[in-house]
């Protein structure tokens, strides 16, 4: 199994916010953007900046900085020899809607496969 390489997330990150000539708050602003509106705890400069050194990340930061990098996550597996195909694009969000995992999906499908 393939895991996530948070490193590599981080970098491409700070690779395309040097791109742009952003801060580290000029990202963090740009990324809060779009659900600044809805109930939401907004994402912080410190998370972005020190995600590789957390025990963990939320699924919120991750799928929020994933959507501003225009990025998938299977994109960021490490070990990986195949581009992402277009059917693992994450959805489209619409203006004020926060991406989340379908963890009910997501334990259905598990609990598939255990079954099997």
């Amino acid at each position: 199994m393939l895991k996530f390489d948070m490193r590599a997330l981080q970098d491409a990150l700070d690779a395309e916010r040097r791109a742009r000539g952003l801060t580290w708050a000029e990202l963090a602003a740009e990324i809060n953007e779009p659900f600044k509106h809805p109930p939401s705890i907004p994402i912080s400069v410190g998370t972005l900046r020190t995600m590789t050194t957390k025990r963990s990340v939320t699924s919120a930061v991750l799928l929020q900085a994933l959507r501003w990098l225009r990025r998938t996550p299977e994109s960021f597996l490490a070990g990986r020899d195949q581009a992402p195909s277009p059917g693992e694009a994450l959805p489209v969000a619409g203006h004020s809607q926060i991406l989340r995992f379908d963890t009910a999906a997501i334990h259905a499908a598990l609990d598939a496969k255990r079954k099997e």
